[in-house]
């Protein structure tokens, strides 16, 4: 909130340009970075602050102002003092002064932040459907990293397929969601519902819900369906897909892959790394030579993970 007092300037020099001003005070809400202004709360701009200052001077009168000039600190919600210049003609001769100016920060937690600090209050839902153990984790990465700009996550609820996070701010929460996408690859689907109706700026409040229908792999993954067997080559909007045995190369969402199973990888001991690559099978125990899909390089180790399809061992990193 700004509340203006009078405060009679004092040191200043013989017929100064400035006759007076009016402390200016702000509050301010470190974690949402927010102004009380104008009966609401708005997110922090130096200009904000500059253009207050300038509201607050009181210039002599019978001077013709030609600019004026608020120069800021490189913090000004530490640091609170300003410079002012101001330029003006004054008995038909130009005049510049400068002098410093002094504010007050009022520090405080804005109602929003005591109710997202109460656990009771959100936004949006970003949904996770599907999605690897690592995009889980991202996501729940980002979201800690988002504290300290004010987003809180106030609920979470997760079953075997889906991941519900609740967040404190709508904005915060498309940023999250497209992301995650460019990440982990995906489609997005948003919908919006009316919450409440925000009588003291007469906008309608909306609860967003953002859902990101993920893949339940990442890149160089083996999928099944059926007796085809499929490398991933790329995760994006859609899956990149290329058929390890006839080299078909299609693109389906996620949606569409859902009937595809996720091959897991098993250990397998080298046997010998001249002139081929073979490891014993980890099924059938018969040295088998190891196809590697990607164009990768096997590690110097004694074990390897690999795909079994059949008879077969397929590697990739």
């Amino acid at each position: 909130m700004v509340r203006r007092e009078f405060t009679p300037l004092i040191d200043i020099e013989a017929e100064p340009l400035l006759e007076s001003y009016k402390e200016v005070r702000l509050k301010y809400c470190e974690i949402a970075d927010k102004v009380y202004l104008n009966k609401r709360w708005a997110r922090y701009n130096p200009d904000i602050l500059t253009r207050l200052l300038k509201e607050s001077l009181i210039l002599q009168k019978f001077t013709e102002i030609k600019d004026v000039t608020i120069e800021l600190s490189e913090n000004p919600l530490e640091d609170t003092e300003a410079m002012v210049y101001v330029s003006a003609i004054k008995q038909g001769v130009e005049v510049h002064q400068e002098f410093p100016l002094t504010y007050k920060i009022i520090r405080e937690e804005s109602p929003m932040v005591s109710k997202e600090r109460s656990g009771q209050y959100y936004q949006g839902i970003f949904q996770l459907i599907e999605g690897t153990e690592n995009a889980r984790k991202k996501a729940q990465e980002l979201i800690q990293q988002a504290h300290s700009k004010g987003v809180f996550m106030n609920k979470f609820v997760e079953t075997e397929k889906q991941c519900d996070y609740y967040l404190s701010d709508n904005h915060y929460l498309q940023q999250l969601a497209k992301k995650m996408q460019r990440l982990f690859g995906g489609t997005l689907n948003t919908t919006s519902t009316l919450h409440t109706f925000d009588h003291m700026t007469s906008r309608e409040l909306h609860r967003v819900t953002v859902t990101l229908f993920c893949f339940k792999f990442e890149r160089n993954a083996l999928i099944q369906k059926g007796d085809d067997v499929y490398l991933v080559e790329a995760v994006q909007k859609d899956a990149k897909l290329r058929n390890i045995r006839t080299q078909e190369k299609i693109a389906l969402d996620a949606k569409e892959v859902r009937e595809h199973t996720v091959l897991k990888k098993q250990i397998a001991p080298i046997c010998q790394r001249q002139p081929h690559i073979t490891a014993l099978h980890p099924e059938t125990f018969q040295e088998t030579e190891v196809i590697v899909l990607d164009g990768s390089k096997i590690p110097a180790a004694e074990n390897i993970k690999v795909y079994v399809v059949k008879n077969a061992l397929y590697y990739t990193s």
